[in-house]
């Protein structure tokens, strides 16, 4: 009877979830018009974060595709919601690596569109010279690859493997070196490419904006990852 009762508790509490989260999403998205209106209102300086997970900015209009009372649902894959030519910034960080090249193009001339003159894109993603950088024996590297095959349990300490898994894993689709994005940002519109640090930028408000190293580590998401920042001109 104990047994009975605790599946029928998690079944609820489970089912209970999926109703909220459903609900959530559904109120997102009447509501989403008021809330891109309500805060190009209230910002002097607009700035949009796309596909932004768990790591959410203040101060910026942050999105996902499913929607919440503070997230608003955004789908990369259609027209934005969004009136041309209205914010200041745009930001995407290890996002645009789960979409095929051509996809992002969209997702890259969507955020070019809704950019004002002057706008500035800021791209993060992965950067895959430095999987071939696996094949060094400098310790950042062997520490890397240390770590990346007891998290993943990986079969055999190689960058090989540690290459095939990060190429294959987590919805990855393409992944880019600085030649790719920047020929991505220069075929959405884009000039005045510049590659930036992690954290580093000469806007302030692109400055310290890099979040997804808190899911693992600062020091790898800096040997992993490539940034550049474009401006609509």
């Amino acid at each position: 009877m104990k047994n009975l009762f605790q599946k029928v508790k998690y079944k609820y509490h489970y089912y209970n979830h999926i109703l909220r989260w459903k609900l959530n999403h559904y109120l997102s998205l009447q509501n989403r018009q008021k809330v891109i209106t309500s805060y190009l209102s209230k910002n002097k300086v607009a700035k949009l974060q796309l596909g932004c997970g768990p790591f959410k900015l203040k101060g910026w209009l942050n999105t996902e595709l499913f929607g919440s009372k503070d997230l608003v649902s955004l789908n990369l894959l259609k027209k934005f919601p969004i009136r041309s030519n209205s914010f200041d910034f745009v930001y995407s960080e290890h996002t645009i690596e789960h979409f095929s090249f051509d996809k992002a193009e969209h997702i890259m001339k969507e955020s070019y569109r809704v950019l004002k003159k002057g706008g500035v894109v800021r791209v993060a993603t992965p950067n895959l010279l430095f999987l071939f950088g696996l094949y060094n024996k400098d310790q950042i590297n062997k520490d890397y690859l240390d770590w990346t095959t007891k998290e993943f349990n990986l079969e055999a300490k190689m960058p090989s493997f540690a290459i095939n898994n990060f190429v294959r894993s987590w919805g990855h689709e393409f992944i880019y070196d600085y030649q790719s994005l920047s020929y991505l940002l220069k075929k959405a519109g884009f000039k005045n490419i510049k590659r930036y640090s992690p954290g580093d930028s000469e806007y302030n408000e692109l400055k310290n904006v890099e979040h997804h190293w808190k899911s693992f580590s600062e020091q790898f998401n800096n040997l992993e990852t490539i940034t550049l920042e474009g401006e609509k001109l």
